[in-house]
């Protein structure tokens, strides 16, 4: 995957409470993202955002996301 390509989440993904803030939904099932970043070492390489939202990203890893093919 390279920044720029848009991917579809396989599945719900959500950010866990922690002491910090609450649940947090990040994604649905077949929500369209945009890949933001692509790194090698790191427990989720691909750094993903909805369309229209630049100023944050959230990690996934590979089998989280397929690439949409337009």
């Amino acid at each position: 995957m390279n920044v720029g390509d848009k991917v579809r989440a396989k599945k719900t993904i959500v950010d866990p409470a922690d002491g910090d803030h609450p649940t947090l939904l990040l994604c649905e099932e077949g929500d369209v993202l945009i890949v933001r970043e692509v790194g090698l070492l790191m427990t989720y390489p691909i750094k993903v955002s909805h369309e229209s939202v630049t100023d944050n990203q959230f990690g996934v890893d590979a089998s989280e996301v397929e690439r949409v093919v337009v």
